[in-house]
């Protein structure tokens, strides 16, 4: 499991500065680092946990250990030298007990194991719908270049939110290699966001935001016209209050 992402250093009031000006509206400068913090916390956690066929295979492999080493005790004619104050037939039990429970959650688990999205998308997905929610505060609108303009050699700069997602990316990184964190969170991290590429932000946006016709104006930011509950999904202070 990766170690506690409050490691992870703050934005730099540089680094802050770049993203408002790449953002091109005025937005409060503490909710504006607290957010792109949050997005940069979540993208490291889920492209450091385990995915589901790792877990699954490592309770697979504990509980087949725990049932060799009871049998190869249960085979000992030396167990029985072992003083009283151990209680062999205890310890038995315990452990017979620990390896049901590990092959059981080896079962849930194998439920959850499936071609599903790549843990990138999905820690990409987890990165972006914050950076739209802060968007959507500033009252600009998430909109992208034409996925037809973009090659994955010249990226074109875009409209502001699209601008403001690459600087989020770029500065993402460089938090992340500059973080006390242990070095194969620092590593995989890094390396799946170096690999992110125009058309591949472009297309997770499109997927998160809904669409552009539908934005409105509302008292706190922009909102989704006719999905008004989609708000909430990508309203930070909804997600604050949730994950809190």
């Amino acid at each position: 499991m990766p170690s506690n992402t409050q490691e992870m250093r703050p934005l730099t009031d540089n680094e802050i500065a770049r993203l408002e000006r790449a953002l091109g509206s005025p937005i409060e400068r503490n909710y504006l680092a607290y957010w792109v913090s949050r997005a940069i916390e979540a993208f490291i956690v889920l492209m450091t946990i385990p995915p589901p066929g790792e877990r699954r295979d490592d309770l697979k492999e504990i509980a087949a250990q725990g049932r060799n080493w009871m049998e190869r005790v249960e085979q000992s004619r030396s167990a029985r030298l072992l003083p009283p104050v151990v209680d062999v037939q205890q310890l038995m039990s315990l452990l017979r007990a620990f390896c049901h429970i590990a092959e059981s959650l080896a079962q849930q688990l194998d439920q959850a194991v499936g071609p599903g999205h790549p843990r990138t998308n999905v820690a990409l997905e987890a990165f972006l719908d914050r950076l739209i929610g802060i968007a959507k505060r500033a009252k600009v609108l998430p909109s992208t270049p034409s996925r037809a303009l973009l090659s994955p050699i010249e990226s074109v700069p875009g409209p502001p939110f699209f601008r403001f997602v690459s600087e989020a990316v770029e500065i993402a990184i460089e938090v992340i290699r500059t973080s006390p964190l242990p070095r194969d969170q620092v590593d995989k991290a890094v390396a799946a966001l170096s690999k992110v590429t125009d058309p591949s932000l472009v297309k997770v946006i499109e997927g998160l935001r809904g669409r552009i016709g539908d934005y409105r104006e509302g008292t706190m930011g922009l909102i989704e016209w006719d999905i008004a509950e989609d708000d909430e999904r990508h309203c930070p202070e909804h997600s604050q209050s949730r994950e809190e």
